[in-house]
């Protein structure tokens, strides 16, 4: 018997088992499903990588791809590919989308995408013999953990245990935890941002060792964000309504890029490009964003034509309109 760990993210998702010969936990690698993720956990610091399962799932006619089969194939943008399920299924939101497959909700989207990766990963990992471990937000724990049942009951997976996504972050913690240690958890994800207050209780006898004492939130995520950018861009080019709903899911991830882009602090700007095809003549439409301007950072240079700025509207001070 083992121990798998998921957690279904807005952007990613991971896959993780107890590795009992080196007493440590390791993501699951799905061979052109999973991507590589490396992160730190300080500035200058070491190097960590991980293996993620983009949270996308594409309907072609005959065939369903998630994950990396989706970026690899150019299809992110594509009009059949599902994202962002996991807000629309913590909100509840059963509006449903047209496919070269059908009509697919975000819930069902969302569990023939974990069906799919789990299927994968079914070679490193056994359904009726390990205990799975599911995270859960807290903002939508009852519909999300009722979601997550279904969706264990329909793999046959035997053994199931549901954690809230701050208690898992405070037992994944690099220090050593003491008895009755508290924790502020600041989780900024994908599609929500939520603070919750964790205390740990390791002399309890029933399994629980952890209490949560109070949480707050808010639907506020990176895909926010990635809004955020893409409607700047779509203001700056003044682009019809019409071009935005076709080329939405490719402004989006240009957008995102950004984000990520002007998330490393070295960086100051960053190039955001779409090639609008739609009409008579192709053109290209351009941006650089930087990470402040004179608006929002008195010592910042003003911004010059052709340039937005991500810190106005993170900052609340509204998108900034071209010079």
């Amino acid at each position: 018997m083992g121990e798998v760990a998921i957690d279904f993210g807005t952007s990613n998702t991971v896959l993780a088992r107890y590795n009992e010969t080196a007493e440590r936990a390791e993501t699951i690698r799905i061979p052109e499903v999973s991507g590589e993720l490396r992160y730190r956990l300080k500035p200058g610091g070491a190097e960590h990588a991980v293996w993620v399962v983009p949270s996308l799932i594409h309907y072609a006619e005959k065939e369903t791809l998630i994950g990396d089969q989706v970026v690899s194939r150019g299809l992110a943008e594509h009009p059949d590919t599902m994202r962002w399920m996991k807000r629309s299924i913590a909100q509840g939101v059963t509006r449903r989308k047209k496919t070269a497959q059908g009509h697919k909700s975000p819930a069902e989207a969302g569990a023939e995408f974990l069906k799919l990766a789990l299927n994968y990963a079914a070679p490193q990992i056994s359904f009726e013999e390990d205990t799975f471990t599911f995270t859960v937000p807290v903002e939508a724990f009852e519909n999300f953990q009722d979601w997550i049942w279904r969706v264990a009951e329909s793999l046959g997976i035997r053994k199931v245990r549901i954690l809230d996504e701050p208690t898992a972050c405070v037992f994944g913690y690099h220090g050593a935890a003491r008895k009755d240690e508290r924790f502020v958890v600041f989780d900024f994800g994908g599609g929500t941002l939520d603070v919750s207050v964790v205390r740990l209780d390791l002399a309890e006898q029933s399994g629980r060792k952890a209490v949560q004492l109070g949480q707050a939130g808010c639907e506020l995520g990176g895909m926010d964000i990635d809004k955020w950018i893409a409607d700047g861009f779509c203001a700056r080019q003044a682009m019809s309504d019409a071009d935005r709903r076709d080329l939405d899911n490719l402004i989006l991830r240009q957008a995102e890029a950004v984000k990520i882009q002007l998330s490393d602090p070295a960086a100051g700007d960053a190039e955001m490009s779409v090639l609008n095809d739609l009409g008579r003549a192709p053109r290209l439409l351009q941006t650089t964003w930087r990470r402040e301007c004179a608006a929002c950072a008195p010592a910042a240079p003003r911004l010059a034509a052709g340039e937005a700025c991500l810190g106005c509207p993170a900052g609340g001070e509204g998108l900034p309109q071209a010079n």
